[in-house]
């Protein structure tokens, strides 16, 4: 038996328990400095307000200042047990909720980039970034799924997968909305959505130009794919792999 430690915790998206790998909740908002006409260099004669006599002190930079707009934001990565959570999320770009054990979860998310990735004798992986409009959520319970989904519980065109590796990735250019009564954002707007999929296959076989991914409680086809490259890759002790790379046309995930 080998026990491999990589699961560092769960958390709770839209109900749904997740054991992530690693997850990163944080409250974005720097400070904005100005320049000043005095101040450019690291010394000058003397302080700020008093440049006319020649004291020698150090110049005080970065005095003059305001605070940020801000926006609350979370990266996480996890596998996959039973139904997969965020897919649909990011597909429909709707709004969820996250929960933490440690009471920092977060309110008014959406998806900004979803990808998901497997790899053949691997368990399936999800990494997303999400924004937030505010802290706050329930912890949620425990993940009753025990037994992680692996590279076998997917289908590629209605077949098992005999592919070396599949991904995809979703950007839905995600925008906060601000206000003058707020420096954080009222609402978070969905941009244009962009797909992407890139999948090795041994000896340069091509899947078409539409392919439909099952698994995972995930039924989807991807539209008209536009090739956008790829490479050989082959090496003296292993098989020969092509890794063929497309960008999703239109209704790209059937929505």
């Amino acid at each position: 038996m080998t026990i491999t430690n990589n699961i560092y915790g769960y958390a709770n998206i839209a109900g749904t328990p997740v054991r992530y790998t690693s997850c990163n909740i944080s409250k974005d908002q720097s400070p904005l400095f100005y320049n000043t006409i005095i101040g450019l260099r690291d010394t000058v004669p003397s302080g700020l307000f008093d440049s006319k006599s020649d004291g020698g002190s150090l110049n005080k930079q970065r005095q003059i200042y305001r605070s940020g707009v801000g926006i609350y934001k979370c990266s996480i990565s996890y596998f996959i047990a039973g139904s997969e959570p965020l897919f649909e999320l990011a597909k429909t770009g709707n709004e969820f909720d996250i929960g933490h054990p440690s009471g920092s979860g977060l309110t008014g998310c959406r998806v900004n980039s979803y990808t998901f990735t497997v790899s053949a004798g691997d368990v399936a992986t999800v990494s997303a970034d999400i924004m937030a409009l505010d802290s706050g959520g329930s912890s949620g319970g425990e993940p009753l799924e025990e037994v992680l989904a692996t590279w076998d519980s997917f289908y590629v065109g209605g077949e098992a997968c005999d592919l070396q590796s599949f991904s995809f990735t979703i950007n839905n250019n995600c925008k906060p909305i601000y206000t003058c009564s707020n420096l954080f954002p009222t609402e978070i707007r969905i941009g244009t959505q962009a797909v992407s999929i890139s999948y090795a296959t041994y000896g340069g076989q091509s899947l078409g130009s539409s392919i439909t991914l099952t698994g995972g409680g995930m039924n989807v086809t991807f539209g008209t794919l536009l090739d956008s490259g790829g490479g050989l890759q082959a090496a003296s002790s292993g098989p020969q792999i092509t890794t063929l790379n497309f960008e999703a046309n239109e209704y790209s995930l059937g929505a």
